[in-house]
């Protein structure tokens, strides 16, 4: 009987270690959240992370989720560029679908559209695409 005991009273110690170990990872993941870095930037092109608000030069655009994932996406590029196949493994964690590559490509539309006036997402043809900021001056990169 007493070997129940031990055996009952071991379980509950483990179960016991257990939580602990949970609360200490929920803990530690609640701090990495509020460590996050509020803005990415790439010279004057800013992107609020907190919001989803693609900034340049004080103009403001609201993103969606998708849009904000391929901005921040040609921000952390080293040179602003990133190929459709980077873009899909690292927004949907592959490149093989086709209908990835056409979501990327409408919402790449969409950024076109919503941004123009402040950003250029360029075609480099058989390379992917380029990020720039619009020159005030004379409406071009």
């Amino acid at each position: 009987m007493e070997d129940f005991k031990d055996l009952g009273n071991k379980i509950l110690e483990s179960l016991d270690d257990l939580k602990k170990l949970i609360i200490k990872s929920e803990t530690s993941q609640e701090s990495e959240i509020k460590t996050h870095k509020r803005y990415e930037i790439r010279g004057n092109i800013k992107l609020d992370n907190f919001e989803q608000k693609l900034i340049v030069n004080g103009t403001e655009k609201q993103l969606t989720y998708k849009e904000w994932a391929i901005i921040r996406e040609f921000i952390n590029s080293p040179d602003g560029m990133r190929t459709l196949d980077e873009l899909c493994e690292n927004i949907y964690g592959y490149t093989l679908d086709d209908s990835a590559k056409c979501n990327i490509r409408t919402a790449i539309s969409r950024i076109r559209q919503k941004a123009s006036d402040i950003i250029i997402l360029k075609t480099v043809k058989g390379v992917g695409y380029l990020l720039k900021e619009r020159n005030k001056d004379d409406g071009t990169d």
